[in-house]
């Protein structure tokens, strides 16, 4: 089962990355952005048996691993799931 996991800075804390991006696209002419985020995507290929499974391992290791929960909120996105689906207390 592959699984996405879309990973941010929370919007209320300084992002250097993202705004070095937006000024960049700006230096080459595109004024017509107001905002942008740069963010990281992680796949993973699970070998589970069901969605609450895959749920469960997902969290594990988002909290465990891959996201720190200070500055980063996570989202889980399931193929074909083009809005994705949010854990209770991220974006």
């Amino acid at each position: 089962m592959l699984v996405r996991i879309e990973v941010f800075s929370r919007p209320d804390l300084l992002d250097a990355q993202s705004k070095a991006v937006l000024h960049a696209v700006r230096l080459l002419g595109h004024q017509g952005i107001q905002g942008l985020r740069v963010g990281r995507l992680i796949e993973l290929e699970l070998a589970v048996a069901d969605r609450a499974e895959a749920e469960a391992l997902v969290a594990e290791l988002v909290q465990t691993l891959l996201v720190h929960p200070v500055t980063e909120d996570w989202r889980l996105v399931w193929p074909g799931d083009e809005a994705g689906w949010s854990t209770p207390g991220h974006p």
